[in-house]
């Protein structure tokens, strides 16, 4: 069975997409919690985000691949106007390319300014509101219904 670069990529970019919501759900719970306790932010907080940044940024240089190969991405920019009325170009071609890097610049933005912000409550604040804000818009960016595993 011979398997074209487009579905291997596009099988490792679904199932890696558990390891995104799980890292931002951990860098999440772990802000809430340090907050809550008064926990230094080193190493907690800060391990948390960059492992969060790290997987959201593999996932998005996947997914930046993908764009050059996907028919629904190639159908949008041929002609974007007839494409929109389409569900799979639309969503593939601008919905979910837009949202996922709003995504991950508030993920970028919450690692920067919560380690930026001091050993505290500040920080473990600033990662809890940043950090949500991104795990919100990527459950929204998420196709849902494609299935859930592509093994």
């Amino acid at each position: 069975m011979s398997t074209s670069p487009y579905s291997l990529l596009l099988t490792i970019h679904d199932d890696l997409r558990w390891l995104v919501l799980l890292s931002a759900l951990v860098a999440v719970i772990a802000a809430l919690t340090g907050l809550l306790r008064g926990l230094p932010f080193r190493p907690l907080g800060r391990v948390t985000g960059v492992v969060f940044i790290s997987v959201m940024d593999l996932q998005f240089l996947l997914g930046l691949i993908l764009c050059f190969l996907s028919p629904w991405v190639a159908q949008f920019w041929a002609s974007p106007s007839a494409a929109m009325k389409v569900k799979e170009a639309r969503f593939f071609g601008m919905e979910h390319l837009v949202i996922m890097i709003a995504a991950l610049a508030l993920a970028h933005v919450g690692a920067a300014r919560s380690k930026r912000a001091g050993d505290g409550a500040k920080a473990y604040r600033t990662a809890l509101v940043w950090f949500s804000l991104s795990l919100l818009l990527i459950l929204a960016g998420i196709p849902w219904w494609r299935p859930l595993f592509q093994i």
